[in-house]
């Protein structure tokens, strides 16, 4: 415990019930609240709409969690006015976050937010605001435009519709995503002037909003668990073994598979098998290739991983780190990506690289993964726990701080 921060009150402010939640944007809020706790912080957590169970959040010594309430009727049309309007417009008609007012009378040392949108009710309480951007949205936006048509921004959302009217909906989702990269990039390059500290999870992209506003932005990434069990190697054929995690629900990973599904419809990759987990309920599983074969929900993840001979996945597109390209890491498992997949880490000196679709050539994937040696093995995973371990983390926000 840091005696300089001890009892020092924080307000944290939070746009989602992260607790409740598997992604890497909640791995990245419950890396905050626990570095928070362990500093010796009393911390006051509000979130923003429902909360699945409070009881989550009460298990943090210290910490007094409130919740906004339950979704209602005027969340739903926020909803239905993010997709029509975008984000921007929709925050400025009908989605108020509202600080309740009790905490107005309190003093606190910092406040804490998780996004553009509740920076300007942080400083209503203080102008000790920490931000943490997570990423950059509005580079991730124009990723997406620039992409054009090879990108299917309905994802499994529009199955079942009729084609033309797909092809409609990504129309539309393409002009209004290159509305809101513009109107994002602005409001994203203010946020550290308005802020006390303004922090994002990738170096790269710390480093290039410090140049652009001349101002320090830290990187502050999550905490990665170290994995109880290690990969083993063994020697491989053309009838290798990989594997991914990632629900298709999400936009990135359906894009990702799909990406996957065409690598894997080549000759060469013909013998191959890639093994997902994750959540497919709902989703049409006919539009990926054959050699896909997608297991549902895995009790432990670091099983499933180094159960296999490497990590598959060719992400092509988003911002920030690839939480599942580091927790892969940690189990010094071969990695096949992208250079997208690395961004923002020093990942890319033990992984082999592909660019998209054209998923390079089978024996090299096949020689990469004979090459990877157990030395190797170790360093990626060394790496790891140096990078992004807890202790880490939190010694970087102590000195920040």
């Amino acid at each position: 415990m840091n005696s300089t921060l001890s009892n020092k009150r924080v307000l944290f402010l939070a746009g989602r019930d992260f607790l409740s939640q598997n992604c890497g944007r909640a791995m990245v809020l419950k890396t905050y609240l626990e570095i928070f706790v362990d500093l010796g912080f009393n911390v006051d957590l509000v979130v923003f709409g429902d909360v699945e169970s409070i009881d989550k959040y009460q298990d943090y010594e210290g910490v007094v969690v409130s919740s906004t309430g339950k979704k209602n009727i005027r969340n739903m049309i926020s909803v239905l006015s993010s997709l029509l309007l975008g984000t921007s417009v929709n925050r400025g008609f009908f989605r108020h976050y509202s600080i309740p007012k009790s905490r107005f009378s309190i003093d606190y040392d910092y406040v804490y937010v998780d996004s553009i949108r509740l920076v300007d009710q942080g400083r209503k309480i203080s102008d000790q605001v920490i931000v943490d951007l997570d990423d950059f949205y509005s580079r991730r936006y124009r990723q997406m435009v620039s992409r054009g048509i090879r990108l299917d921004i309905l994802g499994y959302w529009g199955d079942g519709l009729p084609i033309f009217i797909r092809k409609l909906g990504n129309l539309f989702a393409f002009l209004l995503l290159k509305r809101e990269a513009r109107i994002l990039e602005a409001e994203e390059c203010l946020v550290p002037s308005l802020s006390k500290h303004t922090f994002l999870v990738s170096k790269s992209e710390a480093k290039f909003l410090s140049r652009k506003d001349n101002q320090n932005v830290a990187d502050m990434p999550m905490a990665i668990s170290e994995s109880p069990i290690s990969w083993s190697k063994k020697v491989v054929d053309n009838r290798m073994s990989m594997c991914f995690v990632g629900s298709p629900k999400y936009q990135q990973n359906y894009q990702s598979l799909l990406s996957a599904s065409v690598i894997l419809g080549r000759e060469e990759f013909k013998w191959c098998k890639l093994f997902v987990a994750g959540d497919i309920s709902g989703v049409n599983l006919g539009e990926f290739s054959e050699n896909i074969e997608f297991v549902g929900f895995v009790e432990d993840v670091h099983d499933f991983i180094c159960g296999h001979d490497c990590y598959f996945s060719p992400i092509d597109n988003g911002t920030g780190i690839k939480t599942k390209n580091l927790e892969a890491a940690s189990c010094g498992i071969p990695i096949v990506t992208t250079e997208i997949g690395v961004e923002g880490t020093d990942l890319a000196q033990f992984c082999y690289l592909i660019d998209g679709v054209s998923g390079g050539l089978a024996e090299d994937v096949i020689g990469f993964v004979n090459d990877f040696s157990v030395e190797t093995s170790m360093r990626q995973m060394e790496y790891i726990s140096k990078e992004f371990s807890f202790e880490s983390c939190k010694l970087k926000l102590a000195k920040i701080l």
